[in-house]
């Protein structure tokens, strides 16, 4: 999404919308992001002098990897963002970009957004942690434990009762 901040109207709302494709190899996607199938952004821009306000509004449908099964999911990101911008020379407030171009291009600030607003595990709705699986299973720490002592590998030096020690007499 590219903004020309010099077509803007001073004073008044100029709106914009935009389908944002995501292709690489631009953009890699790592787990637990598998793919960005749309990404629909609407934007709302205000100049005042040289200052300006973008609202965007974005809805993106992903397919994440579940954290639980690994298998892909579909996912539906909605974000709402404000950019304040700034043409002015002069020192203004810290919460201002500064810019010094006449046209805006959003497409990776978007992508980051979308990035920073992933689960750090995301978990299909409705979808369960697995009992177990093949050379695997789930167990909580007191049954992990419960099971060590009860086999005798509670102690960390229970493989020195197996020394013969009779030679060294």
């Amino acid at each position: 999404m590219i903004i020309d901040l010099n077509q803007l109207k001073e004073h008044k709302k100029n709106t914009f919308q935009a389908e944002i494709v995501f292709s690489a190899p631009k953009y890699t996607f790592k787990r637990p992001l598998l793919d960005i199938v749309q990404c629909l952004v609407d934007a709302e821009v205000q100049k005042y002098a040289n200052n300006f306000l973008i609202k965007l509004k974005i809805d993106a449908k992903v397919v994440l990897e579940s954290s639980y099964t690994l298998k892909p999911f579909k996912e539906t990101i909605q974000l709402i963002d404000d950019i304040f911008l700034d043409a002015d020379k002069s020192e203004q407030e810290d919460e201002y970009l500064k810019i010094q171009c006449e046209k805006i291009e959003l497409d990776d600030y978007i992508y980051s957004l979308i990035i920073a607003s992933l689960p750090m595990r995301p978990v299909k709705k409705g979808e369960k942690l697995p009992s177990g699986g093949k050379n695997y299973r789930v167990m909580t720490e007191d049954e992990y434990h419960n099971e060590r002592r009860e086999s005798g590998h509670n102690n960390a030096f229970a493989s020195l009762l197996d020394i013969d020690d009779s030679d060294l007499e």
